[in-house]
C-alpha cells in the first residue's frame, strides 16, 4: 500500500513540474515573439534589453547565494553565486562596448571586443556550472565566500587585461566574420555543458525535482543558444537574435532553480544530503559488520588450530614418555 502511495505521489509530482514548466514555457514564447518584433525593428534596443536583462539575474542569483549560504552551506549555491556576479558583471562591459552604444571611441574594434567579452561570461558560465555540479556531493566541505570572489575576480581582471593589451584572441574580424577561435569556442563550450548534464543527473537522488528540471533545461537551452551563435556572421539576423533569447531562457531557469533552492526550499536540499549521508552510513555499517563477521570466523577457525596444535604437541610429549 505504501508503493502505491509512494507512486500516487511522484505521479503528482512529475504533473505538477510539467504543469509549471509549460506555464513557463508558454509566457517565455510570448516574450520571445515580442522582442524578436523589437529585434527587427531596432536590433540594439534588442540587445540592450536582452544583456540588462541577464545581468540584472546574473547578480540576483549573486545576493540569493550569499544571503543564504550562511544557513545552507550549499557549495552549489555559491559557486554559481559567485560566478554569475561576474558573469553579469562581463555582460555589462559587453553591452557597453557593443557598436552602436556610443559610448568608446569607434577607432577601437568594438564589436571583437564585445564578442572577446561576451566569449569570456560564457566560457566562466560553463566552467562554473561544471564546478558546480561536480561539488554537488561536497557538501561537508565549507567554501569561504570571500576567497572564491577573489579568485572570480582575479580571472575576470586578467582577461579585461588581455582584451585591453590585444593578447586575446580575436573573435571578430571587420569585413570577414567571425573567426576560428571564437566558433571553436562555442563548441567547447558545449562540451563542457554536457560534462556539467552528466554531474547534475548523478547527483540526481539526492536533488529536488523542480530544481533538477530547471537546471537541465537551463543547461540544454545553453547549448541551443551556443549552437545558434555558430550559424552566423552577421550580428543582424535571425539566428543571433534567436541564440540571444535562449540565452536569456536559460538565464531564467537557472535563476528559478537558484530561487528553488535558496529561497523557496533553503533546507530541503540539505535534508537529501543528510539522507544520503545517512544511507551510505548505513551501506558502510554493513559492510563494517560483514568484515567483523568474517574476522571472527577467521578468528575461531586460528583458535581451532591452535587447539589442534596444542593437542597434538601434548600428544607428541605423551609418547616421548612413553
Amino acid at each position: 500500500m505504501s508503493f502505491v502511495n509512494d507512486i500516487d505521489s511522484d505521479n503528482k509530482c512529475h504533473r505538477d513540474i510539467l504543469h509549471i514548466i509549460s506555464v513557463n514555457i508558454s509566457i517565455l514564447g510570448i516574450i520571445s515573439i515580442f522582442l524578436i518584433n523589437i529585434g527587427f525593428r531596432n536590433y540594439l534596443l534588442f540587445h540592450i534589453i536582452i544583456e540588462i536583462f541577464i545581468s540584472l539575474i546574473s547578480f540576483d542569483i549573486f545576493i540569493v547565494a550569499l544571503n543564504t549560504y550562511k544557513n545552507s552551506k550549499n557549495n552549489f549555491l555559491m559557486t554559481l553565486g559567485a560566478a554569475y556576479t561576474f558573469v553579469g558583471l562581463l555582460y555589462i562591459i559587453h553591452t557597453l562596448f557593443y557598436k552602436g552604444m556610443g559610448i568608446f571611441d569607434s577607432s577601437l574594434p568594438l564589436m571583437d571586443i564585445a564578442t572577446q567579452l561576451c566569449l569570456s561570461a560564457k566560457y566562466i558560465e560553463a566552467i562554473s556550472l561544471l564546478i558546480a555540479c561536480v561539488l554537488f556531493h561536497k557538501s561537508h566541505k565549507i567554501l569561504v565566500p570571500k576567497v572564491i570572489l577573489e579568485i572570480y575576480a582575479i580571472i575576470v581582471s586578467i582577461i579585461l587585461i588581455t582584451i585591453r593589451f590585444g593578447v586575446f584572441p580575436k573573435c571578430l574580424i571587420d569585413g570577414v566574420g567571425f573567426t576560428s577561435f571564437k566558433i571553436i569556442s562555442e563548441y567547447v563550450i558545449c562540451l563542457v555543458l554536457i560534462f556539467s548534464i552528466f554531474f547534475l543527473f548523478k547527483a540526481k537522488r539526492c536533488m529536488n525535482s523542480l530544481v533538477f528540471t530547471y537546471m537541465n533545461l537551463s543547461i540544454l537551452v545553453a547549448i541551443i543558444s551556443e549552437i545558434m551563435f555558430t550559424l552566423y556572421n552577421n550580428h543582424y539576423v535571425v539566428a543571433n537574435m534567436i541564440g540571444h533569447i535562449f540565452k536569456a531562457i536559460s538565464f531564467y531557469f537557472i535563476h528559478n532553480a537558484i530561487i528553488e533552492i535558496g529561497l523557496k526550499n533553503p533546507y530541503k536540499l540539505l535534508f537529501d544530503q543528510l539522507e544520503e549521508a545517512s544511507y551510505n552510513l548505513e551501506k558502510k555499517n554493513f559492510e563494517l559488520n560483514k568484515i567483523i563477521k568474517q574476522l571472527e570466523a577467521e578468528n575461531k577457525h586460528r583458535q581451532y588450530i591452535e587447539r589442534v596444535i596444542m593437542n597434538n604437541e601434548q600428544c607428541y610429549n605423551l609418547l616421548i614418555e612413553s
